[in-house]
């Protein structure tokens, strides 16, 4: 299940473009029009958050050390542990660099703790997680998803819901990692009801992955055929290539273990295209060896 998080990612470090909601726009429009640096950031940050919900916002590696700048300026424990948290996920989904971006995401756990940000505390935390899962380190996965859950901020926080969700994914996900579908459903119905208040595209899209990937351990082929349906059906109207990344991976693996060799070299060849178009050698290699395990068959 490595890499399913990366349906919440951050945008291509290369200042690569999706379309833009109007919400989006309406804070470029603020942002461009106010010289307040503290204003500044919160918009900056604002615009990368909704990428997270929609997936649908533009923030180039312009921006994002933007806000490391101004965090710098006004030596501001919080802003700068946001910044750090969010060049973290440059270095993790964008370049493969684990070590640096654990090196980012601890670097922002002692600055998020002096703030008493528990909302970013949490976001490091899941995301430190997310980094040993990737890695394999399973033990450590599990160690810091619990971090995050007790991290997460109060319940009347605006924020609880966004982390929240992201907490039960990490759960499910290594649920999935453990080869124990019942207990990541039982998670995956929690972020759904979750995800119910926040009506996230990219969070429902996680989530019918992680259903298919559960039946698909369960034994339930045609009900984890009909989730990855769902979810590929979720992604095409989502404008981001990492989503589409994340689901024709487990698309492409649940074809290949039915033994679908014409539709699995079909994702197999997207998942390359998709690779190539964000340099990410991480998924290039992925394809490649979905392709070479094809070629074998």
């Amino acid at each position: 299940m490595k890499k399913i998080l990366l349906l919440i990612l951050f945008i291509s470090i290369t200042g690569i473009s999706y379309a833009q909601t109007k919400y989006a726009d309406s804070l470029k429009a603020v942002l461009s029009a106010t010289n307040n640096p503290v204003e500044q950031f919160d918009l900056l940050n604002k615009i990368n958050e909704a990428f997270f919900e929609d997936g649908d916002a533009n923030l180039d590696s312009a921006s994002i050390f933007r806000m490391l700048l101004i965090a710098q300026r006004l030596n501001n424990d919080s802003l700068l542990a946001i910044s750090y948290n969010t060049i973290g996920n440059i270095y993790f989904f964008n370049t493969g660099d684990y070590s640096k971006a654990l090196e980012y995401f601890f670097k922002g756990v002692p600055l998020a703790e002096r703030a008493n940000d528990k909302r970013r505390l949490s976001s490091l935390y899941a995301d430190i997680s997310q980094v040993f899962e990737t890695m394999g380190y399973y033990d450590e996965q599990i160690k810091y998803i619990k971090k995050a859950e007790l991290a997460l901020p109060e319940k009347k926080s605006t924020m609880y819901d966004f982390m929240l969700v992201q907490v039960q994914i990490n759960y499910a996900s290594y649920f999935l990692n453990r080869r124990q579908p019942d207990s990541s459903l039982h998670y995956i119905q929690g972020l759904n009801e979750t995800n119910y208040r926040l009506k996230g595209k990219i969070f429902e899209s996680v989530s019918l992955t992680l259903s298919a990937k559960a039946y698909q351990q369960r034994g339930d082929v045609e009900l984890a055929a009909a989730f990855f349906n769902k979810a590929l059906a979720v992604t095409d109207s989502i404008s981001n290539a990492y989503n589409q990344l994340a689901v024709r991976q487990a698309y492409a693996e649940f074809l290949l273990a039915g033994n679908k060799i014409d539709n699995a070299r079909s994702q197999a060849f997207k998942l390359m295209q998709a690779g190539q178009q964000l340099n990410n050698s991480d998924y290039k290699l992925s394809a490649a060896g979905f392709l070479k395990r094809i070629m074998i068959r």
